[in-house]
This record gives C-alpha cells, sequence and structure tokens, in this order.
C-alpha cells in the first residue's frame, strides 16, 4: 500500500511527486525504499543516443520495408 499526502483520484500527479508519498507498506509492515540518485545528464545522452541510433531514417525505412509498411 502507499499513503499519499493528497488524494491521486482527485489529482494524479499526486503519484508523480516524490514529496507527497508519506509511506509504504508491505504485509502492513513499513517498508523503505532507497532510489539511486539519477544523473540527468547521463540519462539524457542515454535517450538521445539511443533515438538516433535505432530509430534514425534509415532505421525506421528498413523496418518498414521488412514489415511491408509504406511510409508517406
Amino acid at each position: 500500500m502507499v499513503a499519499f499526502d493528497g488524494d491521486p483520484l482527485a489529482d494524479i500527479d499526486v503519484i508523480l511527486d516524490k514529496s507527497k508519498v508519506r509511506g509504504l507498506y508491505l504485509g502492513g509492515e513499513p517498508l523503505t525504499v532507497k532510489a539511486p540518485p539519477i544523473n540527468a545528464r547521463t540519462e539524457t545522452k542515454f535517450s538521445y543516443r539511443m533515438w538516433q541510433i535505432i530509430y534514425d531514417q534509415k532505421t525506421v525505412a528498413a523496418l518498414a520495408k521488412e514489415n511491408r509498411i509504406g511510409i508517406r
């Protein structure tokens, strides 16, 4: 169970704001979760690199040809 400071049914953004989480419980016992810090620069570079390498125009054209999808 997750307890929030706010009503996620009234405002779904409550579940995206970590500061609004008031408690985590597993089997009725409090649960502590420590998430590793995220380096935004590294994540952005990774996402950008993946977009360029995997989904560039040549790759999309090749995928379309393989799957017989017409691209206009």
